[in-house]
């Protein structure tokens, strides 16, 4: 990956809820196994990107406001650290 060549992006993981062996994962689900390690980049002021179906990211937004509060949350979308890209099906 191009971004990953340049130094943008370190890490990659994808979440597929429903894939044709049935063991599916949730955006969540990866999220909690990494929570120290998302905790530690938004404290140095990372950028999140939450892009994919409109109930995941609600999903996810709920789980994030959980871990770091509404305030923080509000924050980093006034800073411009929180990116949604979201669609219905």
């Amino acid at each position: 990956m191009n971004a990953q060549k340049q130094g943008h992006l370190q890490e990659l993981k994808v979440a597929e809820s429903r894939p044709e062996d049935g063991n599916g994962v949730y955006v969540q689900d990866l999220m909690i196994a990494d929570k120290d390690k998302i905790m530690s980049l938004l404290e140095k002021k990372a950028v999140l990107c939450i892009c994919g179906n409109t109930k995941m990211g609600q999903d996810v937004q709920k789980l994030l406001k959980e871990w770091i509060g509404n305030d923080q949350f509000k924050e980093m979308e006034k800073e411009k650290r929180l990116i949604k890209e979201l669609w219905s099906n």
